[in-house]
């Protein structure tokens, strides 16, 4: 006759098993709450709210009548970095950026403000 451990050891580790598999992945990537608070902590930071506001996360420009609201931002990640890139820094062929003020920041950052606006 079986023990009562080997009895419990066999129901139990299926059971942890199914359970282990079965719960949401954790991954490197679960940062992704910290980059989305450093998004808007960039996006403030680099005073974007002089001329932005994103008034669907209460983000309020600092003239609220004239600021331009990017709540509505509908493109995916990978336009809005191209669009970026291109309008708010340096263009590959060196010309100056069309946007008012020149992006210092990284492409990580510029990432991070992107995952924080189309969260």
């Amino acid at each position: 006759m079986r023990s009562f451990a080997s009895v419990m050891a066999l129901v139990a580790g299926p059971i942890l098993a199914l359970a282990f598999l079965s719960a949401p992945a954790v991954s490197a990537s679960t940062p992704d709450s910290i980059s989305m608070s450093d998004g808007k902590a960039l996006f403030l930071e680099n005073k974007c709210t002089s001329c932005h506001s994103v008034t669907a996360k209460g983000v309020e420009g600092a003239k609220p009548d004239k600021a331009i609201d990017i709540s509505k931002v509908t493109d995916s990640e990978d336009f809005l970095t191209k669009y970026l890139k291109k309008e708010v820094t340096k263009d590959v062929d060196g010309k100056a950026s069309k946007h008012k003020k020149s992006w210092k920041g990284s492409d990580e950052d510029l990432a991070a403000i992107i995952g924080w606006l189309k969260s």
